[in-house]
């Protein structure tokens, strides 16, 4: 991976962390993504004036790309209603850079190094052992069979997605893509948002977060812009586990901001994912 891919998946990782961040702090985080979402691609979308209509070869994609980005949202509140978070979405995120490898594999002729296949396993058990995915449940705690399944589920999702996007930026410009994807998307999820979360919560957090979220918004659009021009420049696999840094900084920022408490394994964890992206980044 080259160093300029490699400092745009930095970056990307650091806005991503910082908008986490601000959305931690919403009251209700289902409602708040759906406003950033919607906010953050219709502030974007003027950038389609300094670029040629996208070709008709490419609206599968989009469709498909918002469509299954709604589908991760759904599965994602799912699973965090079925299970702990510190459960769901370590396996969601450490599961789908493999995944992702196998479609890169199958679809696009783009195997990864056995070198490359060491790093995403080192990064990947790094998000679980900083999610506690191995720690010792309490005697007599619910089975988190039905979460586990959720959060795989998620994990497709998110692969999927990714080797739709990557395909896409290889045809079309990443930038005009990113607005119509994160638009799509933010129309696909409203008629689940809005049933979850109740139109009156939705508006009250419009309201109530309004300059927090217009904020939010563009980080995220940007964050994600920034990962597919990576998709661009170097094998897909790789972006799509180095881009998991996210959780590295959110892990600090958390410790550093919030003032959270964070114990030795999970410093562990986040020894095992820088571990793995060095690993990734001396690859392809």
């Amino acid at each position: 991976m080259t160093p300029f891919a490699l400092g745009l998946l930095l970056l990307s990782a650091a806005l991503h962390a910082s908008w986490n961040l601000l959305l931690k702090q919403a009251h209700d985080r289902q409602a708040a993504a759906w406003w950033a979402m919607l906010i953050g691609s219709i502030l974007f979308l003027p950038v389609l004036a300094f670029f040629p209509p996208l070709p008709l070869e490419i609206w599968p994609y989009l469709v498909a790309t918002a469509l299954v980005e709604a589908s991760y949202y759904f599965l994602l509140a799912t699973a965090y209603d079925a299970t702990d978070f510190s459960l769901a979405y370590p396996i969601a995120r450490g599961t789908a850079p493999g995944l992702l490898a196998l479609w890169a594999t199958l679809f696009l002729g783009e195997p990864p190094s056995a070198l490359g296949w060491l790093g995403m396993a080192i990064l990947a058990l790094g998000l679980m052992v900083t999610g506690g995915v191995f720690r010792r449940r309490a005697p007599g705690a619910a089975s988190p069979l039905r979460g586990i399944g959720y959060a795989l589920g998620v994990a497709v999702c998110i692969s999927t997605y990714s080797i739709i996007d990557g395909a896409a930026v290889r045809i079309v410009p990443a930038v005009p893509y990113t607005a119509l994807a994160f638009l799509g998307t933010a129309v696909f999820l409203t008629p689940i948002v809005w049933w979850r979360t109740g139109a009156r919560t939705v508006l009250q957090e419009g309201r109530r977060h309004f300059g927090r979220l217009a904020l939010i918004g563009p980080l995220s659009v940007l964050a994600y812009l920034l990962v597919l021009i990576a998709y661009s420049l170097a094998p897909i696999a790789y972006v799509g586990a180095v881009r998991e840094l996210n959780i590295l900084f959110g892990v600090v920022l958390g410790a550093v901001v919030l003032k959270e408490p964070v114990g030795r394994s999970r410093w562990l964890g986040v020894l095992l994912i820088a571990a793995g992206v060095s690993i990734i980044s001396l690859t392809g």
